[in-house]
């Protein structure tokens, strides 16, 4: 979201967070519709929360795109010790 505001694109990250919120309670709204019984509604708002945080990211992906953001992998260890943990 930071980085389409610097750029002062303001859509996609005042959409993204009410999207989450609609994936989520739909989730749960379905599962409960569906006659599931309490405790199989809890877990399945659950990953309907899971399912909102990703489409909350994925909905603002294709302006980063277009800004010229690349996600890439990379894994660098720390090689000085820190907080009391060996390198």
């Amino acid at each position: 979201m930071g980085m389409l505001n610097a750029r002062e694109r303001f859509a996609m990250p005042a959409l993204a967070p009410a999207l989450f919120n609609v994936v989520a309670i739909l989730c749960a709204a379905v599962l409960w519709l569906l006659g599931l019984p309490p405790e199989q509604v809890a877990v399945g708002w659950a990953v309907g929360t899971l399912l909102g945080g990703l489409a909350q990211f994925l909905v603002q992906v294709p302006e980063l795109w277009r800004l010229g953001w690349r996600f890439r992998f990379a894994w660098h260890p720390v090689t000085a010790t820190c907080c009391g943990w060996p390198a």
